[in-house]
C-alpha cells in the first residue's frame, strides 16, 4: 500500500487489518513448532498490546457516544476480552517457553478469534455509518503505529489502567509463585 492509500483508509478497516493478521499468526502458531512458537507468541502479543491501546483510546470511547444504551453491552463485553487478555499476556511474559505457555497461548488466540468475531460481525456494522470521521481516527492509529504518541482521550484514565496491570502482574506473581508450590506436593 502507497502512503496515499493508508491516508484515506479508516479505523475500521485498518483495526479489520490487524484482525486478518493476528489470525494469520495464530495459525502460524499451531502448525509451528518449539523454535518457531516463541517468536510467533512475542509477536502476536506486540500486535495485540498496540491494538488494545488503539481501541481503547480510539475506537471504544467514540462508540460509547454512538451505541448508546442499544450496544452498552456489546462494548462492556469487548473492552472486557481486552482486559482478559491483557491479563493472559501478563502471565505469558513471565512464563518459560514450553506446554503451558504454548497452552495458554492457544487459549489467548481462541478468546481472541472470538472477539474479533464478536467485533466485525456486531461492532463493526453498527458502527460504521455514524458521522464520524473514520479516516481521521485512521490517520492517528497510522501516525501511533509509526511511533508517534497516542493521547488519552481520557487522561483521568491513565493512573487506573497503570494500578490495573500493576495488580494484573502481581497476582499473575501469585498464581505462578502457587502453582510452583503446588507442584512440589
Amino acid at each position: 500500500m502507497t502512503t496515499e492509500t493508508l491516508q484515506q483508509t479508516s479505523l475500521i478497516d485498518l483495526l479489520r487489518e490487524d484482525h486478518r493478521r493476528l489470525k494469520d499468526l495464530f495459525s502460524e502458531f499451531e502448525s509451528g513448532d518449539e523454535e518457531t512458537r516463541p517468536g510467533i507468541i512475542r509477536e502476536a502479543t506486540r500486535l495485540i498490546a498496540a491494538h488494545d491501546r488503539i481501541e481503547k483510546k480510539l475506537l471504544y470511547p467514540t462508540v460509547k457516544e454512538i451505541v448508546g444504551e442499544d450496544g452498552l453491552d456489546l462494548l462492556l463485553r469487548c473492552r472486557e476480552a481486552h482486559h482478559i487478555a491483557n491479563i493472559v499476556q501478563l502471565e505469558l511474559r513471565l512464563m518459560p517457553n514450553g506446554p503451558r505457555r504454548y497452552a495458554k497461548f492457544a487459549k489467548l488466540a481462541e478468546a481472541i478469534r472470538m472477539h474479533m468475531e464478536e467485533e466485525e460481525n456486531q461492532l463493526f456494522p453498527m458502527i460504521e455509518r455514524a458521522d464520524v470521521d473514520w479516516i481521521a481516527l485512521g490517520e492517528r492509529m497510522l501516525d501511533y503505529k509509526d511511533g508517534g504518541s497516542l493521547e488519552p482521550l481520557n487522561p483521568g484514565a491513565a493512573p487506573i489502567f497503570s494500578t490495573v496491570i500493576a495488580l494484573g502482574a502481581l497476582a499473575g506473581l501469585a498464581w505462578l509463585a502457587y502453582d510452583a508450590a503446588a507442584r512440589k506436593d
